[in-house]
């Protein structure tokens, strides 16, 4: 066994300085296997994202995603909220159930009135959506790469994030609404008065700080079919922060250390892909080492049929790598297939 094996991967006399692994045979077998492998991860994906198991862990998983930017970016993680996770959910039900994707529902609800019937009162408040998006990492990356969801993700204003997610039909297809709000809360201070207000027909009442609030709106609608809104208090962090020592209220703490909302069996059962990525990537450096091997170990010597096979299966499974990880294959089959 141990004889055959090394006559497969790496070059001797016994294989004439050709390992088996770079012969016709063997190249056309890996390739399919590399293929076979790529149609598992797209089909496991699908089944994972088309199956009860997407609402239950969805959410979680963005947090983590959008804290794993944040890091990179030298922000601190946010800290999940359970009134922006009613917040957000109630406003992913309300446009599943209305069949619309905006900022402002049909009947003139803000998102400031999901985040007032949370009861969660904000010194900065922020929401990004997204629609007809099946995969928690196309989301996150759609989200990143527009410059002004990006912002909301990375914000330094942030502390706290909610995230929901809801089935409906949008535009006469079967899809997922995703609401992602942000805040940073103001903590009590002693004066306040109480405001009731009237929205399209149904009463909240809510309390505000005596500090007159005005909020800012900017919108942004992308290719994606994603938009921004972003609102702000008129005190700045430093005002708020003088206010709260000279009333006595403790100051509001920052958010806390890196935590993981979602499992690891979280990850493997909603990204099998991740999974076969690894694999992917430990199979592409073994097949270059053994290449690098049979073209140095008697580089007087060289196949170079031997060769371009070797780099044929590096090209493949590069590709086979890219496709994994972006989903593009798995979002063309379930866009036009399923």
């Amino acid at each position: 066994m141990k004889k055959r094996l090394k006559t497969y991967i790496f070059p001797s006399n016994e294989n004439e300085y050709k390992p088996h692994i770079f012969r016709g045979i063997s190249t056309v077998v890996l390739l399919v296997v590399i293929v076979l492998v790529l149609l598992a991860s797209v089909s496991s994906t699908l089944f994972v994202e088309r199956s009860g198991l997407l609402s239950a862990i969805y959410p979680s998983v963005l947090v983590d995603l959008a804290n794993e930017a944040r890091i990179k970016e030298s922000q601190k993680p946010l800290k999940i909220n359970e009134k922006l996770v009613q917040a957000a959910q109630m406003k992913a039900n309300d446009m599943a159930k209305n069949s619309y994707f905006e900022h402002t529902s049909p009947g003139g609800l803000s998102p400031w009135y999901w985040i007032g019937l949370s009861g969660y009162q904000f010194l900065y408040a922020g929401e990004n959506l997204a629609v007809d998006f099946y995969f928690s990492k196309s989301v996150n990356k759609a989200w990143l790469e527009s410059p002004g969801h990006a912002a909301n993700i990375l914000s330094p204003n942030f502390t706290e994030v909610g995230i929901a997610t809801s089935e409906g039909v949008f535009e006469g297809r079967e899809t997922i609404f995703v609401v992602q709000m942000f805040g940073t809360p103001v903590p009590a201070i002693p004066t306040k008065i109480s405001e009731t207000g009237d929205v399209a027909g149904s009463k909240i009442e809510t309390e505000k700080s005596t500090a007159e609030q005005k909020v800012v709106i900017v919108e942004e609608i992308t290719t994606e079919r994603e938009s921004l809104i972003v609102a702000k208090d008129t005190k700045i962090d430093e005002e708020v922060v003088i206010e709260q020592q000279s009333a006595g209220v403790v100051e509001p703490t920052e958010a806390p250390g890196y935590e993981k909302y979602s499992n690891w069996y979280d990850w493997i059962i909603l990204n099998p892909a991740k999974s076969i990525e690894y694999a992917l990537y430990v199979a592409t450096g073994l097949v270059a080492l053994f290449l690098l091997l049979m073209i140095f170990i008697n580089i007087r010597l060289q196949h170079f049929k031997n060769i371009v096979f070797g780099i044929v299966i590096l090209v493949v499974l590069s590709i086979t790598i890219y496709l994994n990880n972006t989903g593009i294959l798995a979002e063309f089959v379930s866009r036009y297939f399923i």
